[in-house]
C-alpha cells in the first residue's frame, strides 16, 4: 500500500503479479475538534498517471488525469460514480472528525506482469486538503487489486479536455475503441438550464448515429436499473460502450455559454489486443498440465514438454 500526503509525489511499481487496477481512497482527519471536513477534500488536486514497461518499451496507460475525473469515468456504470465522503467519526466537542472517500481505479482489463514487466502508477497530491484538515495524518492511499486471469490486451485511456466556451469538439479516436464517455464535473442537475451537450454525431466501422441531448437522456435511462441512478449522472453521458470498433470519429455540439474550462472531458477507452500474450498463456497452460501429470505419476510426452518450454521463452520475448 502506498500513502501520499499533502503536496507529495510518489510512485508505486507492480511486477510479478496479475492485477486489473488499483484500490484507492482518501483518508482525512480534522485538525481541531467540532469541525466538519466533509467538504475539504478536492479530488481534482490528485493527479494520476500509469505506464507499462515491457521488453524495453513503454506504453502510457493513463496520463495526468485527476482522481475526480477518474472516479466519474471508471465508475460511470457502477455505484462509485458519485462516491461521496463518508464520516467514520463525526465531529463533536471532544472529537476530531475522520472521513474517507473511495476512488475507483478499475482499469477493466487484466495485466499479467511477469519477467521484467513493470506497471508504474504515479500519484501527485497538490493541495487536495482544506485548511481544517490535519495534513500530517491525512493522505491518498492506493494498492494493487490482485486478480487471476489472462491478459488479452492492454487498456489505454485517451482523455481530452474541452476548452471554455467551445461550441464544437471533434475527436478522431482511431481503432480498438471500447468506450467513449462525455464527463461533466460542474453541473449538479439534469435541468435544461444546465445542459452542456446538445448533440453528438458518432461514426465507426460498425455503428454510426446522430443524437440530440433528449435522445441521450432517454438512452441513459435505459442503461441503468432505476431512473434515479441514471439521473445521478447529471450532464455526463455514455456515447459508446460495447465491442471494439475501428475508424471512430465523433463530434460534440455544445452550448458554449455552459462550457467552463477544465470541467468537461471526453474519455476514450481503447483495448490493444496482444495476440502473443494469448499464445503465451496457452503455452503456459499446457506446460502446467504436463507438469501436474508428471507429479501425479502419469506418463507424458517429455519431448513435447521441452518444445513447449522453448516456445514459452520465445513467445515471452515477443510479448
Amino acid at each position: 500500500m502506498l500513502n501520499v500526503f499533502q503536496n507529495g509525489s510518489r510512485s508505486l511499481t507492480v511486477k510479478g503479479k496479475t492485477i486489473d487496477g488499483f484500490n484507492a481512497f482518501v483518508f482525512a482527519t480534522a485538525n481541531v475538534p467540532n469541525v466538519s471536513i466533509v467538504d475539504q477534500i478536492d479530488l481534482s488536486k490528485i493527479i494520476i498517471s500509469a505506464v507499462l514497461h515491457r521488453n524495453g518499451k513503454s506504453v502510457t496507460i493513463l496520463s495526468g488525469a485527476t482522481a475526480k475525473l477518474l472516479q466519474k469515468a471508471f465508475g460511470f456504470f457502477s455505484n462509485t460514480f458519485n462516491s461521496s465522503v463518508r464520516v467514520l467519526r463525526p465531529a463533536s466537542t471532544n472529537d476530531k472528525e475522520v472521513v474517507i472517500q473511495k476512488v475507483d481505479l478499475d482499469f477493466g482489463r487484466i495485466f499479467n506482469l511477469s519477467g521484467g514487466d513493470e506497471l508504474v502508477l504515479q500519484i501527485d497530491v497538490q493541495n487536495a486538503f482544506g485548511t481544517s484538515v490535519d495534513t500530517s495524518g491525512s493522505y491518498f492511499s492506493v494498492e494493487p487489486n490482485y486478480v487471476t486471469g489472462v491478459e488479452l490486451g492492454i487498456p489505454v485511456f485517451d482523455i481530452r479536455s474541452i476548452s471554455s466556451q467551445d461550441s464544437e469538439f471533434s475527436v478522431d479516436a482511431g481503432n480498438d475503441v471500447e468506450e467513449v464517455l462525455f464527463i461533466n464535473l460542474d453541473k449538479n442537475s439534469n435541468l435544461l438550464d444546465d445542459r452542456v451537450l446538445t448533440q453528438v454525431s458518432f461514426s465507426s466501422d460498425l455503428i454510426s448515429y446522430t443524437k440530440n441531448i433528449n435522445q441521450l437522456f432517454i438512452e441513459r435511462m435505459e442503461q441503468f436499473n432505476t431512473e434515479s441512478i441514471a439521473l445521478e449522472r447529471n450532464q455526463s453521458f455514455s456515447l459508446y460502450s460495447g465491442l471494439e470498433v475501428d475508424k471512430v470519429n465523433f463530434k460534440l455540439y455544445l452550448d458554449s455559454t455552459k462550457v467552463n474550462g477544465g470541467m468537461n472531458y471526453v474519455f476514450v477507452r481503447r483495448h490493444k489486443v496482444n495476440a502473443k500474450a494469448i499464445e503465451l498463456h496457452e503455452i503456459k497452460t499446457q506446460i502446467h498440465a504436463h507438469e501436474n501429470a508428471i507429479k501425479k505419476g502419469f506418463k507424458v510426452n517429455t519431448e513435447k514438454l521441452q518444445h513447449l518450454k522453448v516456445a514459452k521463452v520465445a513467445r515471452k520475448k515477443l510479448v
